[in-house]
């Protein structure tokens, strides 16, 4: 239940406004979740982190935010190179458990001679079998919208309005465009560009975001331990709430 969940939150420049890199962390239920990030937003403050508290018979502490994005360089070692491929697929598979006979060996192998940018190999994982396997087939279309947007923007969709627009492209171009108009947005590009693999965005504090996109994020996290895999619904995580 909502009202049960508690959270902590780092935030900057709240307390101290001139001194930036002042961080408070706030220990809140969700209502004083809802509280602290109207006063961020109207302060001039940032949200550098929140972190979810799971029931008291597990306190774990969940990690909601990515705080440093993986990138791949140029003379990445091969230890640098298996952490952007776990990063990869964690993100776009929603936090799923992969066998290696579901490795996507060839592409990872496209990746490691310099064929492939981390986008490229993005993509694939996107448009491959494994994927619509899990995220497309066994789902809804607004669901299956969804998580593209978490899987491969690393947040919610704003409102309805985007949802609906990708429902529109997928039904009139097919479902490799629907994939391609992720990737080859401005969007992505600001966030991602060609070589960081996507991260969770949703608790980050973004240019233009607004308070609610912190709850739709909250709907669509599956928690640290858990997935995006279907279990008891396929059915949007969202609506009616947007």
């Amino acid at each position: 239940m909502a009202d049960r969940e508690r959270y902590t939150v780092e935030v900057q420049g709240l307390v101290r406004p001139k001194v930036r890199q002042s961080c408070t962390t706030y220990n809140v239920d969700y209502e004083g979740l809802q509280a602290l990030l109207k006063k961020v937003k109207s302060n001039g403050g940032r949200v550098t982190s929140i972190n979810k508290l799971e029931t008291e018979r597990n306190p774990r502490v969940a990690p909601l935010v990515t705080s440093s994005p993986v990138e791949l360089w140029p003379d990445a070692t091969e230890d640098e190179l298996q952490g952007v491929l776990r990063a990869v697929y964690r993100q776009v598979l929603g936090n799923a458990y992969i066998m290696d006979a579901e490795r996507l060996n060839y592409a990872e192998s496209q990746l490691r001679n310099g064929d492939f940018t981390v986008s490229d190999f993005v993509r694939t994982i996107a448009k491959s079998d494994l994927y619509k396997s899990r995220f497309f087939t066994p789902v809804s279309q607004t669901r299956f919208v969804e998580l593209n947007f978490q899987h491969l923007l690393g947040r919610a969709p704003f409102d309805q309005a985007e949802i609906s627009m990708h429902i529109q492209l997928y039904a009139a171009a097919g479902y490799d465009a629907e994939i391609d108009s992720y990737l080859d947005g401005a969007e992505y590009q600001e966030y991602f560009g060609a070589n960081v693999a996507p991260y969770n965005r949703n608790f980050l504090t973004q240019r233009g975001q607004v308070n609610a996109n912190f709850t739709r994020g909250l709907k669509l996290y599956p928690g640290f331990a858990g997935s995006d895999i279907p279990s008891a619904s396929t059915r949007s995580a969202l609506l009616p709430a947007l």
